[in-house]
């Protein structure tokens, strides 16, 4: 289960980082760079306060997107 969870966090830098260059090159890569790690560091608050392992896992695979983005 943990290589399946690596697995699909290292495939979703591949479309993270394709958006995020189109977006660094539409909207400004400093504006996409702010907006982006925030999303990222905001989708890493609920970890601290949820128990259920599953929520957790589809958070931190948020926040891997999002870092992607940036990337």
């Amino acid at each position: 289960v943990a290589g399946l969870i690596v697995t699909i966090a290292s495939l979703l830098g591949i479309p993270s980082s394709i958006i995020g260059g189109k977006l660094a090159d539409e909207c400004g890569r400093k504006k996409t760079y702010l907006i982006v790690q925030g999303a990222a560091a905001f989708a890493l608050i609920p970890c601290a306060f949820i128990k259920n392992p599953i929520p957790i896992v589809m958070f931190l695979l948020i926040s891997t997107f999002f870092n992607g983005v940036v990337r």
